[in-house]
């Protein structure tokens, strides 16, 4: 009586019910006469951690998990080298790819924080009036000159990489590099793609319903309280905010992140996405391949006991893992048989070709005649979809190194998935089984492709903290602002002498009077207005605390003040309980002015009122800047902190303590809160 041959079928999420491949397998190769198998289910996707995003630290950590195995990746396909030259080669590669990955890093950063740049730099120079808000010029200057300088630093980085594996190439004789370098550097320029279209899958509706649900309720209140009550100012002051297309743009956004969220799964389920993504996660984080070959290693041991064969049927990365073990983990066993079946394997189209070297020898007969040198007897079948973009022909036919069998199902374009419930992918290793040719050990075992260790850490990069990030944008913000007035006082120049060659003079009656300042209902401004024949302008305002505002730099406003309150006459006669200095002055005497009679309105200069320096601003001159930063940097805070996290996922760094901690406070704060509304609803219901 023949006893049962373990069995080892590897596999992960697919579509299968439980037992249903343990039948298949038996009633296909187990069907021969004289050959019994014991099938057990190894399931390598349960030791993959897929963590929900319930919270802002998940996010970040999801993020940072991706990034972290894509840039390993990117890396490790480098470091397969030789001694000697090419090893300095592959540290100057890995230098260049370090360097791309800073810049992506420190473009996604910008891109994500031009809100704080926004607060912190631009708005408190338009607030001391020193500059507009957007500084058009300079814009136009950014898109025309920084973004395509920062394009091709990126593209000579790549081209940099290539151009070193090709000399690699050159002195190893071996096209291996090449295809090292290009993996790098596609890697690496894909990594912030892949983050997030991997994000979507892994978000919980609770993070996105909650705050969605709460704004389309908010606006939908609002929007009823100023219908019935449409002149009343606490209610009509969010109209801007809540009227019908700011709520359909939140309502269409939910929708199309719910048909992302949907087209990602399908692509996700076992689809080109998920292989990707857990082809990086086994090659990138060595702790986690490390846990699944030691899993496969106690699962194997049990179930094989003491029989002299051994069959394992594998697909996708679970045929990597199968080869990983026998190649690389386990010991050997001089008595034993081994028998492998891979359906739909990467190893020619990722390991081969964009990885060569990488855990396994870069010639596929190496690698057989390794696992041959471990074992008895070793036989490799491999089964394959003609329209499979993960798995292909590995050639095992042409290297005599075991057999390629095609299903030659030309009409199924969805080729990888979905192999074990197939009849034809079955029937195919039914009628290949017995056929397989036995490869002979080589007298001298080959090494091992580059394994990375568990131990293995990349190099460590520090990403910008985020006070340091707040003095960087602190010091940027008083750059902006010495740069505008430099600016400003180059365009009054330039003004003025304009005026001078074709502008118009003449004399104006001049009325003063001091109103609320509108940034400050405790302080005053300035408004004096120009009346003159001819002449249309409109009341000319400033505030006394900003001496650096184009308002005062165009004329000197205390001497201009003088000459009017000193021979004026009152618009009226001030009341017991009011100042005289908030009645309208009129001048009773005409000043000369000079003015761009078809440019803008505040194109003049006074010749006899120019703007001079008082040593009474030098406070001013330095607070105004220093109390507009701080009064800015404090909603922008939110903002540098997110940008400074996104900058250091991206470098592989892992989110901060305090994004942790704030994490746990929005979590515990958002279950109060839906534990309160859930008691509320049951009171009323």
């Amino acid at each position: 009586m023949n006893h049962p041959i373990p069995t080892i079928a590897i596999h992960g999420v697919g579509r299968h019910e439980p037992g249903e491949i343990e039948a298949r397998i038996k009633g296909t190769v187990g069907g021969e006469k004289d050959f019994d198998l014991s099938v057990a289910e190894f399931n390598w996707d349960q030791y993959v951690d897929h963590r929900s995003v319930r919270s802002l630290v998940d996010a970040f950590k999801n993020l940072q998990r991706v990034c972290a195995s894509f840039h390993a990746v990117a890396t490790t396909a480098l470091k397969v080298r030789r001694d000697g030259l090419d090893t300095r080669l592959s540290e100057v590669q890995l230098t260049c790819c370090n360097l791309l990955r800073h810049l992506i890093a420190i473009v996604i950063a910008t891109v994500f924080g031009i809100p704080a740049i926004v607060i912190v730099v631009l708005l408190p120079t338009a607030l001391l009036q020193i500059a507009p808000l957007w500084p058009t010029r300079e814009l136009r200057w950014f898109a025309s000159v920084v973004v395509p300088v920062v394009f091709y630093l990126a593209a000579a980085l790549v081209v940099s990489i290539v151009a070193l594996g090709c000399a690699r190439a050159v002195i190893g004789r071996s096209f291996a590099p090449v295809r090292s370098a290009i993996t790098c550097a596609v890697l690496t320029c894909l990594v912030p793609f892949l983050a997030v279209v991997s994000t979507p899958l892994s978000v919980s509706w609770i993070v996105v319903g909650a705050p969605v649900g709460f704004f389309c309720i908010f606006g939908i209140f609002v929007s009823v309280l100023e219908w019935l009550l449409p002149d009343t100012p606490a209610y009509t002051v969010w109209r801007d905010f809540v009227i019908a297309p700011y709520l359909l743009g939140i309502l269409v956004g939910l929708a199309g992140l719910q048909a992302l969220r949907y087209l990602l799964a399908q692509v996700w389920h076992e689809g080109p996405i998920k292989i990707l993504l857990d082809i990086a996660r086994y090659v990138g984080e060595p702790g986690y391949r490390y846990r699944t070959l030691v899993q496969l290693a106690a699962f194997i041991r049990d179930k094989q006991g003491n029989s002299e064969s051994l069959v394992i049927v594998a697909h996708s990365l679970g045929t990597i893992i199968a080869l990983d073990y026998l190649c690389n983990w386990s010991a050997g066993d001089p008595d034993r048989s081994i028998s492998l079946i891979t359906l739909g394997s990467p190893y020619r189209r990722f390991f081969l070709s964009c990885l060569p070297g990488v855990l396994f020898d870069r010639r596929l007969l190496n690698t057989v005649g390794r696992i041959s040198a471990r074992y008895h007897s070793f036989r490799w079948l491999n089964v394959y979809r003609p329209w499979d973009y993960i798995g292909t022909s590995l050639r095992l036919t042409d290297d005599a190194a075991g057999a390629d069998r095609s299903t030659r199902q030309y009409c199924r374009l969805n080729g990888h998935a979905d192999y074990w419930g197939d009849g034809k992918v079955l029937s195919t290793i039914k009628v290949a089984w017995r056929s397989l040719p036995q490869p002979t050990a080589p007298s001298d075992v080959p090494s091992p492709g580059y394994v990375p260790t568990v131990d293995e850490r990349g190099r460590s990069v520090e990403a910008p903290h985020f006070p340091k990030l707040v003095g960087a944008l602190a010091c940027l913000s008083l750059g902006w602002m010495l740069y505008s007035f430099v600016g400003q006082q180059s365009e009054l120049v330039k003004t003025r002498a304009a005026i001078d060659e074709r502008g118009v003079r003449g004399e104006v009656f001049v009325s003063h009077r001091e109103i609320p300042d509108v940034a400050d209902e405790l302080a005053t401004a300035h408004e004096f207005g120009f009346i003159g024949e001819g002449l249309d302008m409109p009341p000319y305002q400033l505030s006394p605390f900003l001496p650096a505002s184009i308002a005062q730099q165009r004329l000197d406003y205390r001497r201009l003040e003088q000459f009017v309150r000193g021979n004026c006459v009152l618009e009226r006669k001030a009341a017991w309980f009011e100042s005289e200095r908030f009645l309208l002055c009129a001048s009773k005497e005409p000043i000369e002015i000079a003015y761009l009679p078809l440019a803008s309105k505040v194109d003049f200069y006074l010749p006899g009122f120019e703007s001079q320096f008082y040593y009474r601003d030098i406070p001013s001159w330095f607070l105004s800047p220093l109390v507009g930063l701080a009064l800015t940097s404090i909603p922008a805070i939110p903002f540098i902190f997110l940008t400074s996290e996104l900058y250091a996922v991206f470098l592989s760094r892992d989110p901060s303590e305090a994004l942790i901690k704030i994490s746990e406070n929005l979590t515990a704060l958002s279950t109060s809160f839906r534990r309160w509304w859930m008691r509320l609803i049951r009171k009323w219901c």
